[in-house]
């Protein structure tokens, strides 16, 4: 069974967030000009941060909405559930403002910084109520015009500040403005009104608090390896780690095209068999970390300064450790859906536990490598616990799977013994081949029956 009457919402969202990463992709080497790794890595600290601290704000809210849209439509129709939901948030800002000082731990980050970092906390908690009630009520089509706005806006402005004036108190003032246009934005199209809640009848408390825990954990546990880096190896390596990341988690923002696409279908339809699209998605995350692998070197010396490629032979593991987070974070819709975040919780543990006692027991002797293994790991182990191994190489390796593998390590091997042009245009030959793939599989998904 399949989506054909949401390719097209697929489609959409899949093309834009490919120009929006395109965009941030190619004004990348121009901030880079102006900040540099040092202050990069400064700001990895404050996203991560920020990540984190918005599970806490918003407290689910963005899961709650998926899940109960559809089911109570009249209570989220009259507007005062979501009301609720921002009144929380802002009571729950205040309540956790101190959190932002435990960056102070780590860097000596001043009270102008540690205000807009959480500014946006603020702003990505609210988002996180408004924007998932277009996906619910599957108005895709506006909530990729906002993305592609504040994705132009956000670089274009980020871009001015750092080139006229420059820091990071001023990239950080340009993510504030463009997150507040967005906002506005937003609250247009959704239709949203204020009214007080009253009686709101939505058994939703045991469903958020178990989700909760689940989000808060798994997001601390996919950041904590920023930490490390920042910890260990200090401020400047982490900008570069932070920039490598950037390259390989598109994969990220491919898996939450899928789940725009998926989310209301998943939440609110399970008597639909999802089960060939599935098989689908996962074929078009392992050929894309596949081409990516490919274009390793090339994407890094086209794309970064020359003070950056360094450390880029951690891409060999930092690509396959994304195709399994992207892969975790579209099966979580399922977890969160299915209200088995309970249970998966011991297997996020689980995971970065081995992870953690991976980098424990190797960071002497292999430094930097060490924490990319860990994400590798972390993620390995996370997405085979929850899916099974077999299901995983059910899914992900088909013979024609296996096939295309066989001949990339041939291929890798070959690429030992040619010279530096031919390398480079048989990389790229081979890479736009297993491109082509990925866009047979999206074609697949037109072909089902209903």
């Amino acid at each position: 069974m399949s989506l054909n009457n949401n390719v097209k919402d697929f489609l959409g969202s899949f093309f834009n967030q490919i120009i929006n990463k395109g965009v941030s992709l190619l004004a990348l080497p121009f901030i880079l000009i102006y900040i540099n790794p040092t202050e990069y890595g400064r700001l990895a600290i404050i996203f991560s941060y920020q990540a984190i601290a918005t599970v806490l704000v918003s407290f689910s809210s963005r899961t709650t909405v998926l899940r109960y849209y559809q089911k109570y439509f009249d209570i989220f129709k009259n507007n005062q559930f979501i009301t609720k939901l921002i009144i929380e948030v802002i009571v729950r800002s205040f309540i956790f403002a101190p959190t932002v000082f435990l960056l102070k731990f780590l860097e000596n980050f001043d009270l102008a910084e540690l205000s807009m970092s959480y500014v946006i906390v603020i702003l990505l908690s609210l988002e996180s109520i408004i924007s998932p009630q277009l996906v619910a009520s599957q108005k895709l089509d506006k909530l990729n015009t906002v993305d592609l706005t504040f994705s132009i806006l956000s670089t274009s402005l980020i871009c001015i500040l750092v080139y006229f004036i420059g820091g990071i108190k001023w990239y950080l003032v340009g993510l504030i403005v463009s997150q507040s246009v967005k906002i506005i934005m937003l609250y247009f199209f959704s239709g949203i009104t204020f009214k007080l809640p009253k009686n709101i009848n939505i058994e939703y408390k045991n469903f958020r608090i178990v989700n909760f825990k689940f989000l808060f954990l798994q997001n601390s546990i996919k950041h904590f390896d920023r930490f490390l880096v920042f910890s260990f190896f200090g401020p400047a390596v982490a900008g570069k780690y932070q920039v490598l990341l950037q390259l390989v988690l598109v994969l990220d923002l491919l898996s939450q095209s899928f789940s725009k696409v998926y989310s209301p279908i998943i939440y609110n339809k399970s008597d639909i068999d999802l089960d060939s699209d599935y098989k689908n998605i996962y074929n078009i995350f392992l050929l894309l970390g596949v081409s990516g692998f490919i274009l390793r070197d090339n994407l890094v010396t086209l794309i970064l300064p020359s003070q950056y490629w360094s450390d880029s032979y951690l891409l060999f593991y930092l690509i396959p450790g994304s195709v399994f987070l992207a892969l975790f974070k579209f099966e979580v819709t399922k977890i969160l859906k299915n209200k088995e975040s309970k249970k998966h919780l011991n297997v996020l543990v689980f995971s970065f536990l081995i992870g953690f006692a991976f980098f424990i027991l190797t960071n002497s002797f292999i430094g930097l490598t060490s924490i990319a293994l860990m994400f590798l790991i972390v993620n390995f182990i996370s997405i085979i616990r929850i899916t099974s191994l077999k299901n995983l190489f059910n899914n992900m390796f088909s013979f024609n799977n296996l096939v295309i593998l066989f001949f990339v390590s041939i291929f890798e091997l070959l690429m030992l013994n040619i010279g530096n042009n031919g390398e480079i245009q048989m990389r790229w030959v081979a890479s736009i081949f297993i491109f082509n793939l990925v866009i047979v599989n999206i074609s697949k998904l037109f072909n089902y029956n209903n």
